[in-house]
């Protein structure tokens, strides 16, 4: 379920459900068709989407279905042009790429509005160049505070590209009072540019952890993973390796005296359980140093530093535009009688207490009378994890956890049993 949350926006399938319960109550044919397309689009999204890469055709075709279960909610009031000739059979897209930028259309531009709405798409392969474009009309509110273009939605979507297509694409945004529009041009080499990555740890959890980080990013490869310095040296005396994850502390030999004996080696990423190493790590140009138990989103800014490293302008995390619009996301609360701006580069976690959420702040304790769930909807999903029913916890505070409870700063935070396996899942991590 957390998979399909991540993919589809719930208000699409809630409306879908409700759409097909209403032709049930009919009994209109159209029902037995809504069925054959939502599950089309869920098999889809729950079983194809797990690759790097899927047939080009087969996302054209679950465009169309969601286009066709949106217009049984909007009816005549939308209409929907979509030009997508001589596409390839042999054409391929990371899963969902295109489909993140139609849901855009619908939530931010069709849905806002009760009036006659359209949305514009197109696609097109060139020999390497795939160009999609899509464009929907949209209706200028005055009274409402200008916004950035975009939104969590493009915002991941921007930090996928950069990390599958590197330099390789070309995306930009024309946003007007009337219309907002997306041009998207990818140059389809990404398979050839892919880093080979080297994990060495002697813990096997520890191993599997990184091994899952890895799989889930498309632009980095696995070549090997070791459970000493000897084992890893041999293995960079054979292959060719441009990232290691390793480890500091190891029986015999060291993750700090492996670097030091390699000469011209390959760019490293320490991974430990004590803070005291950071100094040697830093001393020997290391990329980055994590404190295990590493969190994809953490693993994640790693990568990127190495990426800026390397010189993919694409990928800076420290000095991007998308990171600037992280550092200042915010949500408004009502709190003894006043609307409260709360950061949530500023928040550790969300704790529930009846009709009321305490809202812990690195610096303050705000209180709200309000739903722990309606806050949820709120928060960027890959920033915030719900740990227990009574508490929500911002995933980069997270210090250290057990298989009961988290620990962040000077808190333990409980884990619910229904929420352990997601929770877990959340952290990269496998029992």
């Amino acid at each position: 379920m957390k998979l399909l949350k991540a993919q589809l926006h719930p208000h699409f399938l809630f409306n879908t459900l409700n759409k097909l319960y209403s032709l049930t109550l009919e009994k209109s044919e159209r029902a037995s068709d809504v069925v054959l397309k939502l599950s089309e689009l869920l098999d889809y999204v729950l079983y194809k989407c797990t690759s790097d890469f899927v047939s080009l055709n087969q996302e054209i075709n679950q465009l169309k279905n969601y286009i066709e279960l949106e217009k049984l909610r909007y009816g005549d009031r939308l209409d929907v042009d979509f030009n997508h000739n001589n596409i390839p059979k042999n054409g391929s897209i990371p899963p969902m790429l295109f489909m993140t930028l139609l849901e855009n259309s619908f939530k931010h531009g069709v849905s806002k509005t009760m009036d006659h709405s359209w949305i514009n798409i197109g696609l097109q392969v060139d020999g390497k160049i795939t160009l999609f474009t899509i464009e929907n009309s949209k209706h200028d509110v005055a009274d409402i505070a200008p916004k950035k273009s975009g939104g969590i939605g493009l915002e991941n979507l921007q930090n996928r590209l950069k990390l599958i297509y590197r330099d390789n694409y070309d995306m930009k945004i024309k946003d007007t009072p009337s219309s907002f529009a997306i041009n998207l041009k990818l140059t389809n080499s990404t398979k050839s540019c892919k880093t080979r990555c080297l994990i060495v740890d002697d813990e096997p959890l520890a191993l599997k952890v990184i091994e899952s980080h890895i799989s889930k990013v498309p632009s980095l490869e696995l070549i090997c993973s070791c459970k000493n310095a000897m084992e890893a040296f041999d293995v960079l005396l054979k292959k060719k390796v441009d990232l290691v994850f390793l480890d500091v502390e190891m029986p015999e030999i060291s993750g700090v005296d492996l670097l030091k004996s390699l000469n011209n080696g390959p760019a490293v990423i320490f991974i430990t359980a004590y803070r005291d190493f950071a100094l040697d790590a830093f001393e020997l140009d290391a990329i980055d140093y994590l404190l295990k138990p590493v969190s994809f989103e953490r693993f994640f800014k790693a990568v990127s530093t190495y990426f800026q490293w390397k010189g993919h302008e694409g990928v800076d995390v420290k000095s991007s535009e998308t990171s600037s619009q992280y550092d200042d996301s915010f949500i408004y609360v009502r709190s003894d009688r006043k609307v409260v701006k709360i950061l949530l580069k500023d928040n550790l976690f969300f704790e529930s207490i009846k009709d009321y959420v305490k809202i812990h702040l690195e610096k303050d304790l705000i209180i709200t009378k309000e739903k722990l769930s309606n806050l949820e909807d709120k928060l960027p999903e890959e920033q915030f994890i719900r740990t227990h029913r009574s508490f929500l916890v911002a995933a980069k505070y997270i210090k250290a956890f057990t298989s009961e409870t988290i620990e962040v700063k000077k808190h333990e935070i409980p884990i619910g049993r229904t929420y352990k396996n997601s929770v877990l899942s959340f952290l990269g991590y496998k029992e």
